[in-house]
């Protein structure tokens, strides 16, 4: 089966269907997904619990529950914002509206990696996990339910990404969001990725007619250096498939890659 030209059209389907699922049908949003007797934690919930209270005894059912988006991000890095995370749904929404560069003090993918330990600090003294009452993937999931009544309180939380996001694509999960830190982090050693072919890739010889990955990108995960290594940044990108959409002669691969990270690709 062909899918260039057809990932766009997959993964919306994928996130409509999961935020429909985790907004009507899920017991308690990402925080915790039960089925029946089996959970799945929020990975940097269960970080903050273990911050806010260090009680190991407690701690270690925790670290069960959050295997399974562990383990599935050191296969396929952060796909889980590419194709299932509600926040990153909704900011897709806003793909085609025209931005205004008023972010630039923000605009550095390393800020997530400080916004995500002073969330982590300020559970430890709170004894409380302090971004969860913040949390807009959290507020989007309780926002409503099968009752069908909104919460505004809830939606509110997501006035920050909408707001810097009229600044730039995807800007909360590229410098803000401390669960995109999260998974950044464990995407170093990802299994699964694109990666750019060097002998199909264009941008070489034809710098002025194509590119038309980079520019797809929604996280700026292909940059210059791409071209000549074929790797692309392991933490920034979200497996959204866009730059394989686009790209005219197939140079984009979603495959297996290498245990080695070059250094200027993260």
């Amino acid at each position: 089966m062909k899918l260039r030209g057809n990932v766009r059209n997959i993964r919306w389907a994928v996130q409509i269907a999961s935020l429909v699922f985790f907004i009507l049908i899920a017991t308690a949003g990402l925080c915790v997904v039960t089925m029946g007797s089996f959970r799945v934690d929020c990975v940097f919930g269960v970080l903050q619990g273990v911050f806010a209270q260090p009680v190991w005894v407690l701690v270690l059912p925790l670290l069960i529950f959050v295997a399974l988006p562990v383990i599935g991000t050191l296969i396929l890095g952060r796909a889980f914002c590419g194709w299932l995370c509600p926040v990153g749904t909704v900011l897709d929404a806003f793909s085609r509206i025209p931005r205004v560069n008023f972010i630039k003090m923000l605009g550095n993918p390393l800020n997530k990696f400080v916004v995500a330990p002073a969330f982590l600090i300020g559970s430890f003294f709170l004894k409380y996990p302090s971004f969860c009452t913040v949390c807009p993937i959290k507020g989007i999931c309780y926002s409503a339910g099968l009752s069908g009544v909104i919460k505004p309180a809830e939606l509110a939380l997501l006035a920050v990404p909408i707001g810097i996001e009229l600044g730039e694509k995807r800007a909360w999960c590229r410098y803000l969001c401390p669960v995109g830190a999260t998974l950044a982090f464990l995407s170093l050693k990802k299994f699964l990725g694109f990666k750019v072919d060097t002998e199909k890739c264009l941008a070489g010889s034809h710098a002025q007619v194509c590119r038309f990955c980079s520019k797809a990108c929604p996280t700026n995960a292909i940059t210059e250096s791409s071209y000549k290594t074929g790797e692309i940044s392991r933490t920034e990108c979200i497996a959204c498939g866009q730059c394989y959409d686009k790209c005219p002669t197939g140079a984009l691969k979603f495959d297996k890659l290498p245990l080695a990270v070059h250094a200027r690709s993260n």
